[in-house]
């Protein structure tokens, strides 16, 4: 995609771990009219190595982002450029109830198996400029933090969440990690806690949506 620059006008900021998704929604948007060209990074530590973000006019940024999150990259952007628009993206099944909280967090909120032309729409809006379709209904009322915890966790408990994640036993994450299965339980109910769940199953998929597992 094409680097920021003085001349071209707008341009997006796209953080997606999954190249083709990004260079999809760069096309996408510049077929549009919506942005003459764009960057993108993979991950957070990519972005980090980011001086200046006052050639960008939208960011659009995936959920999951190898182990880190979306919303820690928001976080970053928003020490820099305070009023950047940033539109939050994934893949991930979710509720009803989870699609709201992720809106609720930045305004703006695509998931990756609504139509293109949803996106378009959030990114003419954030620009000021005439949207294409009618909008959205108003988002239904958020009840649990759910994945929008997850930058609550400490880096014990992500690590305790990516293994359980990938399915495996108390036991086992005790032997791995060194530490007693009391240790890990702890954890674990420390960790139902922060994100407001009721069952380790819930704690499997939420590491499945954050791109842990």
């Amino acid at each position: 995609m094409n680097p920021p620059n003085a001349k071209d006008r707008p341009i997006a900021l796209i953080i997606d771990d999954h190249r083709i998704v990004a260079d999809g929604v760069a096309q996408a948007l510049q077929a549009h009219g919506l942005i003459a060209g764009s960057e993108i990074f993979a991950g957070l530590s990519d972005l980090l190595s980011k001086t200046r973000f006052d050639a960008f006019d939208i960011a659009i940024i995936d959920f999951g982002l190898g182990g880190q999150t979306g919303l820690e990259a928001i976080a970053h952007l928003r020490q820099h450029a305070s009023n950047l628009p940033c539109i939050l993206m994934t893949g991930s099944a979710l509720s009803d109830d989870e699609r709201s909280g992720m809106a609720r967090h930045t305004g703006l909120f695509f998931h990756k198996q609504d139509p293109v032309e949803i996106l378009v729409d959030m990114v003419a809006e954030a620009l000021g400029k005439p949207r294409r379709s009618k909008p959205d209904p108003a988002p239904v009322e958020v009840r649990q933090p759910g994945l929008l915890a997850v930058d609550r966790l400490t880096s014990r408990e992500r690590e305790i969440l990516r293994s359980l994640g990938r399915g495996l036993a108390i036991d086992t994450i005790a032997r791995e990690l060194c530490i007693s299965p009391a240790t890990v339980r702890k954890h674990r109910e420390n960790m139902m806690s922060k994100l407001a769940v009721s069952s380790s199953a819930r704690l499997v998929r939420i590491a499945v949506q954050a791109g842990l597992a």
